[in-house]
């Protein structure tokens, strides 16, 4: 019998191996996109804007859910708060009013917010979602001196 001797550093699967089929199977992650944002934003409106966090993705299945992840950190006033939602497209997924969350404190100062979905799209058609804000008075900065948020969305095979 022949034997065959690995060594640790020796076979790199990535170099002799390649997948060329489907993952499939509830619960996995089919694809994971992200993008990183440092933009800062004023928002100033009591209506639905955007933030510009965004991030598109195409699922490879129509049965697929997709879950969206977006951190951003905030700046208010005192006497305000911030609202989030994450729109697929030009719809607003969650509470029409409220979105994803409520973001709000008694003092002025940063806050870090992360909002959070999970999607039924049913579409194999690129999807670009956004967290859009809007404040009740006064301003709110998202990214405020450039700070670094990020959006993740992951497809999930259902």
């Amino acid at each position: 019998m022949a034997l065959t001797k690995v060594r640790a550093g020796g076979l790199t699967l990535s170099d002799n191996f390649a997948f060329t089929g489907n993952i499939t199977g509830s619960g996995k992650i089919i694809q994971s996109l992200s993008t990183v944002e440092n933009t800062q934003v004023l928002i100033t409106s009591t209506s639905y804007v955007t933030t510009g966090v965004a991030q598109a993705i195409t699922p490879k299945l129509s049965s697929s859910k997709i879950l969206v992840i977006a951190n951003m950190n905030i700046y208010k006033g005192s006497t305000n708060f911030a609202k989030f939602a994450v729109y697929r497209d030009s719809t607003q997924l969650g509470v029409s009013d409220h979105g994803m969350g409520e973001f709000s404190d008694l003092a002025a100062g940063g806050v870090f917010a992360t909002v959070s979905c999970f999607d039924s799209p049913s579409s194999t058609s690129e999807i670009t979602y956004t967290i859009f804000g809007k404040v009740n008075s006064s301003n709110v900065y998202v990214q405020p001196n450039n700070v670094e948020g990020s959006i993740t969305v992951m497809e999930i095979g259902q």
